[in-house]
């Protein structure tokens, strides 16, 4: 379901499973921020699994660990560096490296290529040529660098250590960080991610090779910027569509989004009408947000692909049944008349169609949730119907509405398995709804069940379009 069988690649696994690391610019002044620091209580927090080496010129002791005046300092090898030292410091540093053998250099440190200042390119191309010649990769400069749960190696505390198969590249540190806590919310987790900012060495074809290639990795996600080898990056687009789905937000498309890519990571960025036909010919899936980011790894991770858009629209409410039929139609899915047979069935079930509906969509009885069950096993009986979108409400009744959601997040999740047909949920919250145990409660039941769920039904029917679109043209093209 989820694309080809690849090999691993060993080209940059080193990358990913580093024995040490020596993190440069640890400060153990605790009143004041601390990126190096940080660094350093995010690979403890981890449980990294190699040794911790946290580098400043006053000394002294983080977290129980010493702190090496300088890297030279150090009395074992060290594979990975990270740089959270000025940048003006940054080519001292790649000598140093090169010295104490280091294979990788993850620069933190901005204020290189993405600043207007012509020093600042200048320097980051001083700094990779040093790199180059002592057969140093680069990672950044300007950028979070890379989160691997199975190592340990992460660069936020706060980031799960739980292993997923989820691999995200990430030109934008920020993206980086969001996707994770979000993601984890859907109870979707990462087997690797990696925040590249300005690409001065190892850039996003590396990195997209790489996940193409890792058995650890079954979908591809990537928000980008722009890149430099334009013929290069299509080929390995190509690719990693071919091998397994490749889900990509492109930043900077308007005029304010390329002058922001270029001051964010200094990145080279393209037109929007280039992008939709160069990822349409690919075969990747094109989104324009961070949600929708996940939305798609969403079903590409819980949802057994449909013959068709034919969509079977369940829920309560004549307003919300209407609304829910429009946004499938505006997403491109369609919403056919149930057969005669079929409507007649749920007359049976609900003893009379009056106060709801059953022609599709089905505006199920309020009072009669505890039918819902059965419904949806009506409506995915119907041989037009190629999958059913589930929406509920939560917030309509405050006096009732947690033990009504309990019920039905009960009898939906008693159906997984029985239902031969595909079925999304989508949670509708709504007021203070949206931030109560009870919806987060909900979409964590249905997660756990196996069905996507969405907080709309729009955002639901437009993933469903690219999803199916998705494998239909792998169909075509096979």
């Amino acid at each position: 379901m989820l694309g080809e069988t690849v090999s691993a690649s060993p080209r940059f696994e080193y990358l990913f499973h580093p024995r040490s690391i020596a993190v440069v610019g640890v400060s153990t002044d605790f009143s004041r921020v601390g990126p190096g620091r940080m660094y350093v209580e995010a690979l403890l927090g981890s449980g990294f699994k190699g040794k911790i080496y946290p580098v400043g010129r006053s000394g002294g002791q983080v977290f129980d660990l010493r702190v090496y005046p300088a890297l030279k300092d150090i009395p074992g090898s060290v594979d990975y560096v990270i740089s959270a030292i000025p940048a003006s410091e940054t080519p001292r540093l790649v000598k140093d490296c090169a010295a104490k053998g280091v294979k990788t250099v993850h620069m933190f440190t901005a204020g290189f290529g993405e600043i207007a200042a012509k020093n600042g390119k200048k320097l980051e191309d001083e700094v990779a040529s040093l790199a180059r010649r002592s057969g140093i990769r680069l990672i950044g400069p300007n950028c979070m660098g890379i989160f691997c749960p199975d190592t340990g190696l992460s660069f936020e505390l706060s980031l799960p250590r739980r292993s997923g198969s989820i691999g995200f590249v990430s030109q934008s540190g920020g993206n980086a960080i969001q996707a994770v806590r979000e993601a984890q919310t859907k109870n979707l987790y990462f087997s690797k991610i990696i925040s590249y900012g300005n690409a001065a060495d190892l850039d996003e074809c590396d990195f997209l090779d790489y996940l193409t290639d890792d058995p650890g990795t079954k979908i591809i996600t990537a928000y980008i910027e722009g890149f430099e080898d334009g013929e290069r990056f299509k080929n390995v687009i190509r690719r990693a569509a071919r091998a397994k789905p490749l889900v990509v937000y492109k930043g900077g498309t308007s005029a304010g989004g390329r002058r922001a890519a270029s001051s964010h990571t200094g990145a080279i960025a393209g037109s929007e009408i280039v992008w939709e036909s160069f990822l349409k010919q690919v075969g990747a899936v094109q989104v324009y947000s961070l949600d929708e980011v996940l939305d798609m790894a969403v079903l590409f991770n819980y949802l057994t692909p449909p013959k068709g858009k034919a969509v079977g629209i369940i829920g309560i409410g004549g307003g919300n049944s209407v609304l829910a039929a429009d946004a499938c139609a505006r997403e491109g899915l369609t919403a056919p008349l149930l057969p005669s047979a079929i409507r007649r069935r749920l007359e049976a079930i609900y003893s009379s169609e009056a106060g709801g509906s059953f022609r599709n969509p089905v505006d199920m009885y309020f009072a009669k949730f505890n039918l819902a069950h059965e419904t949806v096993r009506a409506v995915a009986d119907s041989p037009g119907i190629d999958l059913i979108i589930v929406h509920m409400t939560i917030g309509w009744s405050p006096k009732n509405d947690v033990d009504l959601a309990k019920k039905h997040v009960e009898l939906l999740t008693g159906i997984c398995g029985e239902v031969k047909k595909p079925v999304v949920v989508a949670l509708r919250p709504f007021g203070p709804a949206k931030y109560t145990d009870a919806t987060a409660d909900a979409e964590a039941a249905l997660f756990e069940a196996g069905f996507p769920v969405f907080f709309s039904v729009a955002s639901a029917a437009r993933a469903i379009n690219r999803y199916v679109d998705y494998y239909q043209r792998r169909k075509r093209s096979r």
